[in-house]
C-alpha cells in the first residue's frame, strides 16, 4: 500500500513543518505584529486525522501499510491479538508496528489503538447524528452548524501561521496578482478577489483553462499567482501555475494536501487538512475552511499598511453607498 493511497484514510493533529522561506519580507519591522495576528486567527485544535497526515511522510512503505491496515475498524479482541493480526496480514514484525506508533507521536501501540478506536467511534456517531431524520428543523440546523465549526477548527489547525505571513508579504509586494481556480475553487477565488479589492489590493480572477494559460504567459518576476485547488492536482491549475513560475512569478497554493503537486510547485502553501462531512461532503467543508483561511490572509495583508487599508475600505464602501460591506 503506497503512502498516496493512505492519504484517503483517517490521519492527524500536529504542527505542519514550515516551508522554506523563499520570499523577501515587504516590511520586516512589522512582521512580529502580523505574526501575532495570524497565530490568533489560527489557534490549534488537535485531531487524530491531522496527526496521521502530518507524520505520514516520515513512515516507510511497510509502516504506512501497517497504519492503513489499522485505520479500518475490525472486530478484534485485546491489544496483543490485534497487534499479531495486523503483523500477520502484512508480513511484518510486531516491533515494526510499535515503532510506527511511536513515530506518530504515541507512547506505544496501545495508545494508538485506543485513539483509532475513539476516532472510528466518533466518526460513526457523527454520521448517525448528521443523517438522523427523527428530529425537528431546529435540531438539524444546530447539528449542521456544529459540523461546520468542527471542520473549520480542524482545517485551520493545520495551516502554518508562518506560511500565512509569507503569503501576505508576497501578495502585498506583488505588481500583478492573478487568482486561478476551477469549479467550486473558482468561486472561492472570485470571493477572495472581491474581499481584497475592499482594502485596495487588486487581483484578476481566471477560471478558464485557456485564460489561465494566457495570464501565466504574461506574468513575470515581481508578480504573484494564488492558485486554488482542493485536491492540489487539478490539471489546468497545475499547468498554468508551472508556466507562471517559469516566468518568475511567485506561487501561493491554497489546497488541502501538503504533499500535493500544487503544494510542491509553490513558493508558499496554505494547506488546510480537514475531515469531510458525511452528508454535505468534502467540497462544502473545503470551501468553508478556504474562506476562513482567506479571511485570515486578508487581515494579515491589511496589517502591513493598516492606515491605507482602512482608507480604502471607507472609499469602496462609500462608492456603494454603504458604511461597510
Amino acid at each position: 500500500m503506497s503512502k498516496t493511497a493512505l492519504l484517503e484514510a483517517p490521519r492527524v493533529a500536529g504542527p505542519i513543518p514550515a516551508r522554506e522561506d523563499k520570499l523577501v519580507w515587504a516590511q520586516p519591522n512589522r512582521s512580529s505584529c502580523r505574526a501575532r495576528s495570524a497565530k490568533q486567527a489560527l489557534s490549534p485544535a488537535p485531531a487524530l486525522a491531522l496527526r496521521l497526515r502530518t507524520h505520514l511522510a516520515s513512515l516507510t512503505e511497510l509502516e504506512a501499510s501497517a497504519l492503513f491496515s489499522l485505520v479500518h475498524p475490525r472486530a478484534t479482541g485485546d491489544e496483543n491479538s490485534l497487534l499479531k493480526c495486523v503483523a500477520g496480514e502484512i508480513g511484518v514484525s510486531e516491533a515494526l508496528i510499535v515503532k510506527m506508533a511511536k513515530k506518530l507521536g504515541f507512547a506505544g501501540f496501545r495508545q494508538l489503538r485506543e485513539a483509532l478506536a475513539e476516532h472510528n467511534r466518533l466518526a460513526q456517531a457523527d454520521l448517525q447524528e448528521e443523517l438522523c431524520v427523527a428530529e425537528g428543523a431546529c435540531a438539524r440546523l444546530q447539528k449542521v452548524l456544529r459540523a461546520s465549526v468542527r471542520a473549520i477548527e480542524q482545517g485551520l489547525a493545520s495551516v502554518s501561521p508562518e506560511a500565512l505571513e509569507r503569503a501576505a508579504s508576497c501578495l502585498y509586494a506583488a505588481r500583478q496578482r492573478d487568482f486561478y481556480g476551477e469549479g467550486g475553487s473558482g468561486q472561492v477565488a472570485r470571493d477572495a478577489a472581491h474581499q481584497f479589492l475592499r482594502i485596495g489590493v487588486r487581483a484578476s480572477v481566471f477560471d478558464d483553462s485557456q485564460q489561465m494559460l494566457m495570464s501565466a504567459a504574461l506574468l513575470r518576476r515581481g508578480d504573484a499567482v494564488m492558485a486554488f485547488s482542493y485536491s492540489g492536482q487539478t490539471a489546468a491549475i497545475l499547468k498554468a501555475a508551472r508556466q507562471a513560475r517559469q516566468n518568475g512569478a511567485r506561487l501561493i497554493a491554497v489546497t488541502s494536501r501538503s504533499d500535493s503537486p500544487l503544494s510542491r510547485e509553490s513558493d508558499v502553501a496554505l494547506c488546510a487538512n480537514l475531515r469531510s462531512s458525511p452528508w454535505a461532503g468534502e467540497n462544502a467543508a473545503a470551501r468553508l475552511v478556504q474562506l476562513s483561511v482567506l479571511d485570515a490572509l486578508l487581515s494579515a495583508v491589511a496589517q502591513i499598511d493598516y492606515a491605507a487599508a482602512e482608507r480604502n475600505v471607507s472609499r469602496t464602501a462609500a462608492a456603494l453607498g454603504r458604511s461597510n460591506f
